[in-house]
């Protein structure tokens, strides 16, 4: 069974997000209609995941335009962040929605 709760029902926030769980997501409406999920991180990350890779599942997307963005030659190996980029955008660039995350400048000493 769903939880749903009014967002009113968040002066109490402790007990509404004791529900929250994994694969136990929260509903909240406003003025009597659904309007805000309250989920697990876990969950969050796996359906952004299923998102970005799924034209490749579908088949609209080869490996070689997954993977051949990796392939560099004499380049040194790719970071993790690197690589999470080049897979997203080859994957996501030709239906348009990905968007290369933002670097966090280190402060100058």
């Amino acid at each position: 069974m769903p939880s749903i709760h009014a967002i009113s029902d968040l002066r109490n926030y402790t007990a509404v997000l004791r529900q929250v769980g994994r694969g136990k997501p929260v509903f909240l409406t406003k003025n009597g209609r659904g309007r805000f999920v309250l989920q697990d991180i876990a969950d969050y990350e796996e359906r952004q995941a299923v998102r970005r890779f799924g034209p490749y599942e579908k088949g609209s997307v080869t490996l070689d335009e997954v993977f051949g963005c990796l392939h560099r030659p004499g380049q040194p190996t790719l970071s993790i962040e690197e690589m999470d980029e080049a897979i997203g955008r080859a994957v996501c660039e030709r239906h348009e929605i990905y968007k290369a995350p933002k670097t966090r400048k280190k402060p100058s000493p």
